[in-house]
């Protein structure tokens, strides 16, 4: 019987997260959102949300982003990484969940994260960030009032 993947680290190896958010399959595998932790969630680490890359041809978890725990910066550091879609043009497009205003935030194929979009609406957070068939249009919502936004390019590859 293989044994658990939480037994094979020692506790200041494993970071805990407080849930589980989104999940899109790309790249041949699947990308997944890990909310934030902390000390007194018995996490060994503090961070502000991860998100991982699950490969099942290679059977492993690569830890692709890492939102650093920045209590003080709450509007210009991303932070509360929520749902997910890889991007038409390389990298991905994640919404926030976290505090202070709300972003889409993008992140190249290397890893490097910024500000696509910023909600000036209201304080409510962004939601389902999906491209349309052609890859030309990217959805996504504002939980409440609950509506839609179509953003249109133009679009490139992120190195």
């Amino acid at each position: 019987m293989p044994t658990a993947t939480r037994k094979q680290f020692s506790n200041s190896q494993v970071t805990r997260s407080r849930k589980l958010e989104g999940m899109w399959w790309g790249d041949g595998g699947a990308y997944f959102v890990a909310s934030f932790a902390r000390f007194s969630d018995g996490s060994e680490a503090q961070h502000d949300g991860q998100v991982w890359f699950l490969d099942p041809d290679e059977d492993t978890i690569e830890l692709k982003l890492h939102f650093a725990y920045t209590p003080e910066d709450q509007d210009t550091d991303p932070d509360g990484p929520d749902n997910i879609t890889v991007s038409a043009h390389g990298g991905l497009i994640i919404a926030e969940d976290g505090e202070g205003a709300s972003h889409l935030v993008g992140s190249t194929d290397a890893g490097e994260v910024f500000f696509l979009a910023r909600n000036e609406l209201n304080d409510s957070e962004f939601a389902g960030p999906c491209f349309s068939g052609d890859k030309k249009t990217l959805f996504a919502g504002i939980q409440s009032p609950g509506i839609v936004l179509a953003i249109q390019g133009p679009w490139r590859k992120q190195r």
